[in-house]
């Protein structure tokens, strides 16, 4: 498969000789998608670990000027809590001057509710217990004054958790989870993980935008397939033939192959020549590899099938997920991700509508979230999600992946976990009588985060969210080679 862009033009410009002649909906012009969708996901998730990791290495910044302050010297636990408090508290300023400039009557700002949301987090945190270097241990203030901001630096250090009542607790799982994997956003507290922070916005915010979230990941996986009848065929019968012998000078012969058969048969085997030569030249990527090699689910995937699915045992507890290439196939173009009701808000955000409306300045767009919100997003795949416990039925989630980030869409709970496999018509319908739950997005957020947090014990994360879109490009491309041999075969048959 094509690891970029650059990579993928030069092989299709080898082949074709130029791109310019391509197809839009051509295999060539959809591979060249793929590959920038590709190398933007690459982008992406760089800059969503840059994210994540960025608050712990502001807090490590911060109480390493304390150290320096301190003369580099350990700290006793009342200075230590009075470094807590200043850094729990250090937004109160700008959140107290945000409350009074806003008028009357007026919404609050997207800043203002990031800001509640964060010192709100911060001070839970400090209730049950602080993450923070280790300020009472010799060695670790010299390791923690000679950091000079790198990530992997961090693993160096000895963590501790301490509380407002002064309990202090060694953290030493933190250490150990900076060293294996480039984010820790699955263990920090929420205080730490901006990236949720942005998530739990005012409701008015999120109304405004939860249309055009809805479009966008409202592809379906969904292939039609019906009988195709001639028009011709009630109304016309081939008529009867005369009992008579046909007079003929030499003995009936079957007739050749048509004349386009060589011709089609030298452009199939062309195309599993380049396929094939592109196929070896890049070899397994390396999101796959590291995920069948390390993964904790066994991949089930049958060759001529569209469906793969994951499954594994976890304590008492049945998974399994199932994912289909269709996706692939299903992408539409930019046109169909946009929503016709919010165009006009899209024109009238930062200049008004005619001379009576004004936009506050608290709700101005800035240029870099409206080029965020504008770029090309990678193709999103769906999952089913089961989960089983004997006796106890099943939990059905419905989910998407896309970016290395994963959504989901619906949870529900059948007593009787055949449901949840339901694929006979009476099993379907039987199915949609039954009351599996409310919708997912009218659930408390704490709820929300705390299933999220449930999936990721089990195995559905970051990591599956980024080996999934890669699995279903590179079966796809299998599935293409598998096609034009059958046909190449059937043909030269």
């Amino acid at each position: 498969m094509p690891k970029s862009l650059e990579k993928t033009r030069k092989k299709i410009t080898k082949k074709k000789g130029s791109i310019n002649a391509l197809h839009e909906n051509s295999r060539d012009s959809q591979r060249l998608r793929r590959a920038l969708m590709r190398d933007d996901k690459l982008l992406r998730v760089a800059s969503a670990r840059r994210k994540n990791d960025k608050p712990l290495v502001v807090r490590a910044a911060y109480f390493r000027d304390v150290v320096r302050e301190n003369d580099s010297k350990t700290l006793e636990m009342d200075a230590i809590q009075s470094a807590i408090k200043t850094f729990v508290h250090q937004h109160d300023e700008e959140f107290n001057t945000l409350k009074k400039e806003r008028r009357p009557g007026r919404p609050t700002s997207t800043r203002e509710d990031l800001l509640r949301i964060k010192i709100a987090a911060d001070e839970k945190e400090y209730e049950t217990g602080f993450y923070l270097p280790d300020l009472t241990d010799t060695d670790n203030i010299v390791f923690l004054e000679r950091w000079d901001g790198d990530w992997s630096y961090l693993s160096t250090l000895k963590w501790v958790r301490i509380s407002s009542s002064g309990l202090l607790q060694h953290h030493s799982a933190l250490t150990h989870q900076i060293n294996t994997t480039p984010s820790i956003i699955q263990l920090l507290p929420s205080s730490l993980i901006t990236s949720k922070l942005l998530i739990m916005l005012s409701i008015r915010l999120f109304a405004r935008a939860a249309p055009r979230t809805v479009s966008r990941f409202a592809t379906s996986a969904i292939r039609q397939s019906a009988p195709r009848v001639s028009l011709l065929q009630a109304a016309w019968k081939p008529a009867p033939t005369q009992a008579t012998a046909a007079f003929s000078s030499s003995a009936p012969r079957r007739s050749k192959a048509g004349e386009s058969d060589d011709e089609l048969i030298a452009k199939l085997e062309s195309e599993l020549e380049m396929e094939n030569e592109m196929k070896d030249q890049e070899g397994l990527p390396p999101s796959v590899k590291d995920y069948l090699e390390n993964g904790p689910f066994e991949v089930i995937d049958t060759p001529g099938q569209e469906d793969v699915v994951l499954t594994r045992q976890f304590g008492d507890e049945k998974i399994q997920i199932t994912f289909s290439i269709a996706d692939i196939n299903n992408l539409n173009d930019e046109e169909s991700y946009e929503d016709p009701a919010m165009a006009d808000e899209e024109e009238n955000i930062n200049q008004g509508e005619g001379k009576d409306f004004k936009v506050a300045p608290e709700d101005q767009i800035e240029g870099d979230q409206e080029g965020e919100a504008s770029e090309e997003r990678s193709y999103p795949a769906r999952l089913n999600i089961i989960i089983e416990k004997a006796g106890k039925g099943a939990l059905n989630i419905e989910s998407i992946v896309q970016d290395g980030v994963h959504l989901i869409d619906n949870v529900y709970h059948y007593a009787d976990a055949s449901f949840a496999h339901a694929k006979t018509p009476e099993k379907l319908q039987s199915r949609q009588e039954m009351y599996a739950g409310p919708p997912y997005s009218n659930l408390d957020e704490n709820l929300q985060m705390m299933l999220e947090r449930y999936l990721d014990e089990r195995g559905v994360n970051a990591a599956l969210a980024i080996f999934v879109p890669d699995y279903i490009d590179m079966k796809e491309q299998k599935e293409y080679l598998r096609w034009l041999s059958n046909v190449k075969d059937f043909v030269a048959a």
